[in-house]
């Protein structure tokens, strides 16, 4: 039911139509078309709220999150217009630095604190030509100097005079000030109030006794520096997070990507789509922003064979047992396209090289699979550090596993297409009445399924033990035995890969398990459904709820199944990263005593 909301919530014609609504209602608003650059940041602002309301709620009506992602988009983009408006209105001292808006406040301030120039003297004359009659300048300066004097004189005797009175006057003959009687005020108008007070603020209470008349009220200071400055916030300090990332190649959408394999692939760290198939690359539904350190932990990597070795035994036989496989190699490079690396070598493949990997452990089972095993970067420390400035975020990483020279560890694809499947009752009509007699699996009770490739494979690319998946089998009408079919041979579990086998056209169509002379095979056979082992019976399972499955089997030759796929689970590899990321320390903010 999920799967299927979230199928139908980011299907093409529901994000169309969301888009649709947003842009007729915003027109309609503006009055105007939007321009081009409104018209991206409304689709990325719909992405991305789309993206965040089915990871908060992904059980939700379809109805319900379209209502949910028209507001919160509406919302970003009112906020985005205001933010484009205010730009428009902007003045040019809205974009000055801090700092130079501090320095002409300053200069205006001093400005503002100068002593006014004083006035010229009056003994400053113009230069007269004519020296009869005329008064010198020495004698304008001499008057004005006695005139000076003396107002000084005079001002210091009323000063003596007054002081002298004060200090002769008893202290019980000076005026006590009387505070005004409240209720008298009360029952004047409050306009006769008003009139016996000196002015003031409006504000106050008029009842309050105000100064005498006479006395001076001392007027308020004015702004002072220290009243602009701003209490600097305190300083935010920073925690490392670690978080590790797990890249495992068998996710990447392996039906479509026909020229990727175990190897060489690519991984999507977040996409506003979540993980339904929908991109082509494999991605981890986690976001990761303010990257100051990745690094690389180890890759894990199937125990296979890189190069087919054809030896001849004899005359007319041909032996392909031997083995070349990974650990023939000094070490093994990775290379992360969109990681820096600090590696330097001699060779442009160990100057790109974001890891130097060498053996560290192996492990295997009792099949023909040779197991699996783990190269890490071995007393060298393989890390991308972004530094003093963290990186935003990282949304590809693009893998390659080489050789030494370059090369892939293996370019043999691990997946196959599919061009048919059929019973084991029907391997003699499927091949055109071919002799059978090569191999025991083809029988009359039809125990075993076979799967055709189109190109044939080694016997290290898929051998006994391993198991497989398909994905993308069609019928165009299928019958219910069909579909029943169909669903088996896609179960997400996967099939067991019970033997190979290959097919010889000259002298006569035949057909053999195993491999041919070089090592090569076509068809792939699994095991058929059975009834519920548990109960002893050992009987097959007919699809479809027939009788039997011989119906089924006769429909099955010559059948399309086109653009079926499978791949091989049991040879893929993981890779394992360290991201560590800078976040905010809360605890730097908080009070002791609310921990």
């Amino acid at each position: 039911m999920e799967q299927q909301i979230r199928r139908q919530f980011f299907s093409e014609q529901n994000q169309n139509m969301l888009y649709g609504m947003l842009t007729k209602n915003f027109q309609q608003r503006l009055n105007t078309q939007l321009n081009d650059k409104q018209a991206l940041f409304l689709g990325n602002s719909l992405e991305h709220h789309m993206g965040e309301i089915i990871q908060r709620a992904p059980n939700q009506p379809v109805q319900i999150l379209n209502k949910t992602a028209l507001a919160d988009t509406a919302t970003e983009f009112n906020a985005y217009l205001q933010r484009q408006n205010s730009l428009v209105k902007a003045t040019p001292q809205t974009f000055q630095d801090t700092s130079r808006q501090y320095e002409q406040v300053q200069a205006e301030r001093q400005r503002s604190l100068e002593t006014p120039r004083p006035s010229i003297p009056d003994y400053v004359q113009p230069i007269q030509l004519k020296e009869d009659d005329s008064i010198s300048a020495l004698t304008l300066f001499e008057d004005a100097k006695k005139r000076r004097a003396n107002e000084m004189e005079a001002q210091a005797e009323a000063d003596i005079s007054r002081r002298a009175v004060t200090a002769s006057t008893p202290l019980y003959l000076n005026q006590v000030q009387s505070m005004p009687n409240p209720r008298e005020l009360f029952d004047q108008p409050l306009d006769m109030v008003l009139a016996g007070r000196n002015s003031g603020r409006a504000d106050v209470n008029p009842t309050i006794a105000g100064p005498t008349p006479g006395q001076e009220v001392a007027r308020p200071r004015g702004p002072l520096p220290q009243d602009m400055i701003i209490r600097q916030q305190d300083i935010q300090t920073y925690i490392e997070t670690e978080y590790n990332l797990s890249v495992y190649s068998a996710d990447r959408k392996w039906e479509v990507a026909t020229t990727e394999n175990r190897f060489n692939f690519s991984v999507n760290l977040y996409s506003g789509n979540p993980t339904n198939g929908i991109s082509i690359m494999p991605k981890a539904t986690a976001r990761f922003r303010n990257i100051v350190r990745i690094e690389f932990v180890k890759a894990i990597m199937p125990i296979d064979n890189t190069d087919m070795v054809v030896q001849k035994t004899s005359a007319t036989a041909y032996d392909t047992n031997f083995l070349k496989d990974i650990f023939g190699f000094p070490f093994v490079t990775l290379n992360v396209e969109e990681l820096d690396t600090n590696n330097f070598g001699t060779s442009n493949t160990l100057d790109n090289a974001f890891a130097l990997l060498q053996y560290d452990a192996n492990w295997t089972d009792n099949t023909q699979s040779m197991g699996f095993t783990s190269f890490i970067p071995k007393f060298m420390k393989c890390q991308r550090v972004y530094s003093p400035t963290p990186l935003a975020s990282l949304s590809k990483l693009t893998i390659r596993l080489q050789q030494p020279n370059g090369n892939l560890v293996s370019s043999a694809p691990d997946t196959f297409d599919v061009s048919g499947a059929f019973l084991s009752t029907s391997v003699s009509a499927y091949m055109n009445t071919a002799t059978v007699t090569g191999t025991f699996y083809a029988d009359t009770s039809g125990e075993y399924i076979w799967i055709d490739t189109k190109k044939w494979f080694t016997r290290y690319q898929i051998a006994a033990g391993d198991r497989i998946q398909v994905r993308n089998l069609s019928i165009a009408t299928p019958t219910a035995a069909q579909t029943d079919f169909i669903n088996f041979l896609q179960d997400p579990s996967g099939l067991m890969v019970v033997a190979t086998a290959y097919s010889v056209e000259s002298g006569g169509k035949k057909v053999y398990t195993n491999w041919n002379s070089a090592g090569y095979a076509r068809f792939i056979i699994v095991r058929n459904q059975f009834n519920d082992p548990t109960t002893g019976s050992t009987a097959i399972k007919p699809f479809g709820l027939q009788a039997n499955n011989s119906t089924l089997a006769s429909s099955l030759v010559g059948l399309s199944m086109a653009p079926a796929r499978l791949i091989n689970l049991s040879r893929q590899t993981q890779l394992i990263f360290r991201i560590i990321t800078r976040d905010y320390d809360s605890t730097s903010l908080v009070r002791p005593d609310n921990l």
